[in-house]
Formats: C-alpha cells, sequence, structure tokens
C-alpha cells in the first residue's frame, strides 16, 4: 500500500456548497483512537435547513451512514448526528488495527455532492529484547538485538560501545509475524575482549511510531572459559585421591535420571509487558529436543511455537511473537519462551514444554491464571458546562482489565458519587469506563477549592487521582 503525507481531496460537482477540508495526515497508534476530519458549509440563514446525508466508506464499503432516516454505524465508529446537521461529518475511530489502516472517503449531500478522501497510517511500536548478555571475554562474540511485533516495516536498529556508534553492525531481513506486524534482528560482532572490561553497550531502535528512540543500555557478563589442568608433578597420593573423586562423580552420574523442573514464570502476568516462561531438564543425554506449545486464546487446539534439537541450544530463534532460547550447563538444559502479553491471545492460555532426552519424554505445563492490564488515563480531565448551574468533570480510563475498577470523586469535605459510569468492552477484552462527576460551578468561585478523583484497580500498586480547580476550568469569567 502506498503511504503518502497528505489528504486527497477530490470535488465533485464544482458549483454549490463547498467542503472545507484542511489538509493534514492522519496517524495513529494501535489500540488508540482517531478522529477522520470532514466538515462542509450549512447555510445557516435559511429557516429551515436542508439536512445533510452523509456517508463513509471504508475501501468502497460503507461503514457509516447519517440521513433523514437515522443514523447506522459499523462496529468501533462513532458519529455525531447533531454535529452533521452543523457541517461537522467526522467520523470516530475506536481501538484502530493494522487491517483499518487504508483510504477512508467521506461523502456528503448538501444541495450538491462533495467527497473527500483521508489516508490513515496505522503505527505499531516495537518490543526491544536482547537475549544473551554474557560471552566469552577471548572468542569472538555475536551480540543479538530483537525488534519484534513493529508496523511498518521500516526500521533501523544499531549499536553502540560507551555511546561511541558501532559501524560494524548488521541489519536482517524483516519478517512477517501473523497479526501483520514485523519483527528483525540487528546483529554486531565483537572481537576478543581483553583490558578493560566493563564497556557500556546499547542497542538502539528508531521506529515511525516513536517519539524517541527505544534504547536498553547493558555491560556484557564475561565468562573467561579457560579451565585450569592439574599439576603435573602430582604426589602420588593426591593422584590417587583425585581418581578416587572422579570414579564417585562418575557412578553418581550414571546413577542420576533425567528430570524436569516445573515451568517458573510470574504469578501475576501484565498486559503487554515482557513475559519470560523458563523450562529446566536435568541430567539430560546428549540428544536433547526441546518443543515449546500453547493452547488457548479461543482453540483447544496445541499450537506448536518451536523445536529446537541440540544443535540449536544457544541459538535464540524469533518465532512470530515469541523468541525461544536454550541453553547448556553440564547435563542441565534451560529452555526459555520469551514474550509479550496479549489479553485476547493468552486469557486462560497453557503452555507447554516437552523435552525429550535419551528416548524418554517429560513434559510440564503452565497455566495463565492471573493476567492483569493497567489502566491508561486520558488526561486532562474534560470540563463542560452543563446549563447555567453544573460543570460536568469527566475522567476517561481505557484498556484495563479486570472490570473492577474503584473511581472516587471528592468534592471539598463530601464525597460525591459520580452522576453516571458509561463502560465499554474493547475487542481485545480490555475495558474502557467514562465517569462523570457534577458539580455546582458556583463552587469554584473559590480559589482554594478542590475537586479530587482516585482510582484504584488491581493492577496498579498505589491509587492514582487528578485534580480539578478554578484555573483549570476555560472561560473562568463564567463563574462570576
Amino acid at each position: 500500500m502506498p503511504r503518502l503525507g497528505f489528504l486527497y481531496l477530490f470535488l465533485l460537482h464544482q458549483t454549490g456548497a463547498v467542503l472545507n477540508i484542511f489538509p493534514s495526515s492522519q496517524r495513529a497508534l494501535a489500540g488508540s483512537d482517531v478522529l477522520l476530519p470532514c466538515s462542509f458549509q450549512v447555510d445557516k440563514t435559511s429557516p429551515n435547513p436542508e439536512p445533510p446525508t452523509v456517508t463513509w466508506y471504508f475501501q468502497d464499503k460503507e461503514i457509516v451512514r447519517y440521513d433523514n432516516k437515522g443514523l447506522s454505524l459499523n462496529p468501533r465508529t462513532s458519529f455525531n448526528g447533531q454535529a452533521a446537521n452543523l457541517g461537522d461529518a467526522s467520523l470516530s475511530l475506536a481501538n484502530v488495527s493494522i487491517s483499518d489502516e487504508g483510504i477512508y472517503r467521506c461523502r456528503v449531500i448538501y444541495r450538491q455532492q462533495k467527497d473527500t478522501r483521508v489516508i490513515l497510517d496505522v503505527l505499531v511500536p516495537p518490543v526491544l529484547l536482547i537475549p544473551n548478555k554474557v560471552i566469552q571475554r577471548k572468542k569472538e562474540t555475536t551480540l543479538i538485538c530483537m525488534a519484534n511485533g513493529f508496523y511498518p516495516e521500516d526500521i533501523d536498529i544499531s549499536w553502540y560501545k560507551d555511546n561511541k556508534h558501532l559501524t560494524n553492525s548488521e541489519l536482517g531481513k524483516q519478517e512477517r509475524n501473523p497479526d501483520g506486524t514485523y519483527r528483525v534482528k540487528g546483529t554486531v560482532t565483537l572481537p576478543p575482549m581483553d583490558g578493560k572490561m566493563d564497556h557500556n553497550f546499547s542497542c538502539r531502535v528508531q521506529h515511525l511510531s516513536l517519539q524517541q528512540p527505544l534504547q536498553e543500555d547493558f555491560q556484557l557478563e564475561y565468562e573467561d572459559g579457560s579451565s585450569s589442568a592439574l599439576p603435573v608433578a602430582c604426589g602420588i597420593a593426591v593422584l590417587l585421591a583425585v581418581l578416587v573423586i572422579v570414579a564417585i562423580i562418575w557412578k553418581r552420574r550414571k546413577k542420576a535420571t533425567f528430570s524436569l523442573k516445573p515451568i517458573a514464570g510470574p504469578t501475576t502476568l501484565i498486559v503487554g509487558e515482557e513475559t519470560k516462561l523458563q523450562c529446566t531438564g536435568t541430567n539430560c543425554a546428549s540428544d536433547v529436543q526441546v518443543t515449546w506449545s500453547v493452547k488457548g486464546g479461543g482453540s483447544d487446539e496445541w499450537i506448536v511455537i518451536n523445536q529446537l534439537g541440540d544443535e540449536e541450544a544457544t541459538e535464540p530463534l524469533l518465532i512470530g511473537q515469541y523468541v525461544v532460547h536454550c541453553e547448556k550447563e553440564g547435563n542441565n538444559h534451560i529452555a526459555t519462551l520469551t514474550f509479550t502479553l496479549h489479553l485476547d491471545t493468552h486469557k486462560g492460555a497453557t503452555f507447554s514444554c516437552k523435552f525429550v532426552s535419551g528416548g524418554k519424554t517429560k513434559e510440564k505445563h503452565f497455566h495463565t491464571k492471573t493476567i492483569q492490564a493497567k489502566p491508561k488515563v486520558q488526561e486532562p480531565i474534560n470540563i463542560t458546562f452543563q446549563g447555567s448551574q453544573n460543570l460536568d468533570l469527566t475522567l476517561n480510563l481505557q484498556r484495563f482489565y479486570p472490570k473492577d475498577i474503584k473511581i472516587k470523586w471528592d468534592c471539598g469535605e463530601e464525597t460525591q458519587q459520580p452522576s453516571k459510569e458509561n463502560w465499554r468492552e474493547n475487542s481485545d477484552l480490555t475495558w474502557d469506563v467514562t465517569s462523570v462527576c457534577s458539580v455546582p460551578k458556583g463552587l469554584f468561585k473559590d480559589k482554594a477549592f478542590r475537586v479530587r478523583v482516585t482510582w484504584e484497580h488491581e493492577s496498579m500498586g498505589d491509587p492514582e487521582s487528578r485534580e480539578v480547580s478554578a484555573a483549570d476550568i476555560p472561560f473562568r469569567c463564567t463563574l462570576l
């Protein structure tokens, strides 16, 4: 799809009413709401103004229609018919996703027919992951920085050492995820390290969805990789003691049996944050195969995420939205699965880690029992005048889970319950709530008067609050 930085405007029938469209680019982050502008001039001198007919199309498919028969809407669209009668035919689209990107067409029939087209670009920010920060200092090592879940595909990954740009970094080929986002990894090769070891490394990602680059800073952990040898000149007694110890260890290892520890992971999972599951197999044979699978998100079928053989033990792999990694510690194998939690995908999901070693198969499960999403607040609190006596104070909390949330309005020394709360369940199973408190506007004549709204949710460590005073009210002279 071609990406355009300006708004196309097509006017048909060049006589009569004029659509007043102001050129602007429309970009929105996935999951946010966006307003698509469309306005036209209304004849306000007529005692009985002609009602308009407004139709919105997305990729030539009708999604909104407003005429003298009423209003019809597609899900997630909002349209104000009263505003349209005054010349504002803008369309609001909630919880946008990549599938909403494209050309929207606003058609207004008011005396004559006028059309305009709006190009909507949807942006998804990347998630940054550096799977391995441990290297051997006397060997050449390649560091990997993974960017996942971003859209559009253009992205830049750069490496820095002590704030100096490393010019030998390489960017891999972008790959497409099932949800339409992209993934890619940037690599940099480090020579053997001698001398100073406390260098600061940074991976920096630049993308159209980011207001500023995304960066992770860290210091490498170093392994010597060398083993000390026994002294050549040893006493016979010392040599015999070593041989005895070796024999005991060999016998214990021979008797040790292959086992699999329970999958380790967080007890509470937070939507949008990185989640890491780890499964450890002990006393593994040389031929080890690890398989991660997931079941849930509306499906009863197990979906295989990946299979890691022994030859891939130390190479991180990016599979869709999942990063898998396996490393050895002697006869133990540690399998790690890393991903960003999504409520609609992972609610009620079960993850499986299966080890096949020496002809034996063992499997452990991890259940996503407790999932939470922190509420997002739109700032500032909206203030509207209601008649000549009251002000409506509105708090919008968005994309939280579970639904239970406590909202309290404090008006002076008394606690006022909100006059109403409007709830909406989003397509990703999160919730939005609008809480409205009506306050007599005369109270704000006192400059010290404050209204505080506080909300509590189990995903939050402490309650959060906002305040409104007379200084926040537009047109303060109307309070007099």
